[in-house]
């Protein structure tokens, strides 16, 4: 049986997949965004890495880019009008890669890995409350 920590690393990154991977409705991804926001607050990710991705991907998605416009998805191909992103835009695992990778080298972390959330069975909609739970659960126990 996995270690309470390894439990909530599965957990962990298997969010973190779905917000990243881009299958999952726009307002499924922003539930999980802003409870991973609140988990993040509470008790920090597992593997400081996933923070940073976390954060990236959090821009990314919400637009809340200040500085460089060109951090934020397009509504064109030419890449000039940023917008901001209605309830079903969704970037297709590809597109939030490349910006992914982008936003986290101009974040300063050029080497952080982020194909290995590429690679994880995402989790599907119905299961994301129960990924959830599991990580309140573990968030309560006492430190092995």
């Amino acid at each position: 049986m996995p270690s309470p920590q390894n439990r909530a690393i599965r957990a962990e990154r298997r969010l973190l997949a779905a917000l990243c991977e881009g299958s999952l409705p726009h307002k499924t991804r922003e539930q999980i965004r802003q409870r991973l926001a609140q988990h993040l607050a509470q008790h920090g990710f597992q593997i400081p890495e996933d923070e940073i991705i976390f954060r990236a991907a959090s821009e990314l998605l919400s637009g809340t880019s200040a500085s460089n416009s060109s951090e934020t998805f397009r509504d064109d191909s030419s890449g000039t009008s940023p917008r901001s992103l209605p309830d079903h835009f969704s970037p297709g695992p590809e597109r939030m890669r490349e910006a992914l990778t982008a936003k986290i080298t101009r974040m300063g972390f050029p080497d952080t890995d982020i194909e290995p959330l590429f690679s994880l069975e995402t989790a599907r909609e119905e299961e994301i409350p129960s990924l959830f739970k599991e990580l309140a659960m573990l968030d309560t126990r006492p430190p092995d």
